[in-house]
């Protein structure tokens, strides 16, 4: 099946085969006649002539490409926006889906897809999506990390003293990290810049 890209360029490219036919066809229609030779150029006039062409080819053109568009124009459930409105815009992949725009077309498609999938945006995000989408919200209880070790460093003891760069993946490759529990938190920061909502570091 020919997408709607494609599409359009074949039309483009039907249209300006039939404009090259046309202006070759009219530049040789009169070979072998007698050829009018003028010894100077009038410049208006070439100037006219050249910007009426040019006119004709966009009018010819815009009018292709409106035809297409409108003729190959996929709709979409406004329902969608709507959604994709109210999302936290994170991108963080927490619904399952690769962005907050592909998460909002499957909710509004997909009968399957729940509410409360976007995370970062807590209950009022998923109380959104359910009145927009229609949907039953159920009542699901806040997902914290926890790291059973504690992460700090009263209850996890760092086996080596990093000096390197102040970043937690820099740190990892350095033995696996200088804390004594892989789990717990490295305390460099890293989650916290990533993340646009914020972290709570586990170090004392």
């Amino acid at each position: 099946m020919i997408d709607l890209n494609n599409r359009v360029k074949i039309l483009v490219f039907i249209v300006t085969a039939g404009l090259l036919l046309f202006c070759s066809s009219a530049l040789y229609a009169g070979v072998g006649g007698g050829v009018e030779v003028r010894e100077t150029v009038d410049l208006i006039e070439l100037v006219e002539f050249t910007a009426v062409f040019l006119l004709g080819i966009s009018a010819v053109f815009g009018m292709g490409l409106a035809f297409a568009a409108k003729k190959f124009a996929v709709k979409e459930d406004p329902r969608v926006d709507q959604v994709s409105d109210v999302l936290a815009h994170a991108h963080c992949g927490a619904c399952g889906f690769p962005g907050c725009r592909q998460y909002a077309e499957q909710v509004v498609l997909n009968p399957d897809v729940k509410p409360t999938l976007c995370t970062p945006g807590g209950e009022a995000t998923a109380e959104a999506v359910a009145r927009i989408t229609g949907k039953v919200m159920e009542q699901t209880e806040p997902r914290i990390a926890r790291v059973f070790c504690q992460g700090g460093c009263t209850k996890s003891v760092r086996r080596f003293k990093y000096e390197g760069v102040k970043d937690c993946k820099a740190a990892i490759l350095a033995s696996g990290g200088d804390k004594g529990c892989i789990y717990g938190c490295l305390g460099y920061g890293s989650c916290e810049r990533a993340c646009p909502f914020g972290a709570i570091s586990m170090n004392d």
